[in-house]
């Protein structure tokens, strides 16, 4: 069995309705394109039947790997508003003076152009248990970085 993955309500939500429009819009129309290639005979040629063959193929895996997250996952319910937890929200001050907001989510989750970071990162290992006005400090590639926690949610 594959471990456990963590996931939030809205990370749930989410894959949910991936899985949704995989299983009920895109497999069917990448179905049809493949059969319409059978019925006039271009499937003997390659070309568009086997791109079609690979979206296949490509999305059939995709709705395994959201089939199988979503039946191990844990979902994270709530967390506590007064410490940086999974689940939850951070603001933080860098040593350079830059400020930055995290939410903490399992490793299905991550988005972090958006400030959604896996617990498993580097920063939030370091956040996870520190409260509004404390600071932590971790590695990253070539330097030491240094967090204020300004305000946790």
């Amino acid at each position: 069995m594959p471990p456990s993955v963590i996931l939030t309500p809205t990370g749930k939500q989410s894959l949910e309705a991936e899985l949704e429009e995989l299983v009920t819009v895109r497999r069917p129309l990448i179905s049809k394109r493949i059969e319409e290639h059978q019925q006039s005979g271009e499937h003997e040629g390659g070309g568009e039947h086997d791109i079609a063959k690979d979206e296949l193929a490509s999305c059939e895996g995709r709705i395994e790997e959201i089939r199988e997250i979503l039946n191990s996952a844990t979902i994270i319910d709530s967390h506590d508003a007064t410490q940086v937890s999974i689940g939850g929200s951070v603001q933080v001050r860098d040593d350079r003076g830059r400020e930055r907001t995290f939410t903490i989510v399992g490793s299905a989750e991550i988005d972090p152009p958006n400030g959604r970071i896996s617990n498993d990162s580097p920063a939030a290992r370091a956040l996870l248990g520190a409260k509004a006005g404390e600071s932590v400090s971790f590695k990253a590639p070539g330097r030491k970085v240094e967090y204020e926690v300004i305000r946790v949610w």
